[in-house]
């Protein structure tokens, strides 16, 4: 069994691609490199494992994605492993699938300039603007009452540069409250990600419903 595993549709299409997670006991998780190229258009959801050329770093509770004009991933930031809450990830890749080879390249960024290392982060990848959206996740913890640290901000990773390029959003309103691991959902046509969910002290579940605006200039 796989936990923390993270997964990402092409769209207009019925590949997706799955990657990452742990196996293990709780105790001594395993964190794994493997991604998958699944057809759901099959009746078998076939699965195949790619050869992975290059990182293809071990991770899980990472940010996953697709971007469909350059035809490749995107992977940011996770948990590497699990004991002592170490390594906790801040690197920057995009993974481009090639037949059954993925050809993995790091997005080198300036200290300060790309978000904090974190997992359980929600994210969002907006096609007209090709903006790879990550807000909030657990960081490092801060002390044993604050094992979250909780991040309270929204990055955008720019794909129509070369290199990408990181920058910190300042969306409009009254954010929520950071926290980590809850459920999301991308609404590519009203360009939305939606937030429910999710935790910022380890025990208990937050409550209500919040909507990220992801439109360039008008976040909120």
């Amino acid at each position: 069994a796989t936990g923390g595993i993270r997964g990402a549709a092409v769209p207009g299409t019925n590949i997706a691609y799955v990657h990452g997670g742990y196996t293990g006991s709780d105790a001594d998780d395993v964190a794994r490199s493997e991604l998958y190229r699944v057809d759901l258009g099959s009746a078998e959801r076939n699965f195949t494992k790619l050869t992975n050329q290059g990182d293809g770093a071990p991770r899980y509770l990472h940010a996953f994605a697709y971007d469909s004009k350059g035809e490749q991933l995107v992977v940011f930031g996770g948990f590497g492993g699990r004991k002592a809450f170490a390594p906790l990830l801040g690197d920057t890749w995009l993974v481009k699938p090639i037949g059954d080879t993925a050809h993995w390249t790091k997005v080198e960024t300036p200290k300060g300039k790309a978000p904090s290392p974190r997992y359980g982060a929600f994210h969002a990848f907006d096609e007209p603007s090709r903006r790879f959206v990550v807000w909030s996740g657990a960081q490092k913890p801060k002390s044993a009452e604050d094992p979250i640290n909780a991040a309270q901000d929204a990055w955008a990773l720019d794909l129509t540069v070369d290199p990408p390029v990181w920058t910190k959003l300042a969306p409009a309103g009254e954010a929520p409250p950071g926290r980590r691991n809850g459920c999301m959902m991308h609404d590519p046509v009203g360009r939305r990600l939606f937030v429910f969910g999710g935790t910022a002290d380890g025990r208990t579940t937050l409550e209500g419903l919040w909507v990220l605006s992801l439109e360039p200039g008008h976040e909120s």
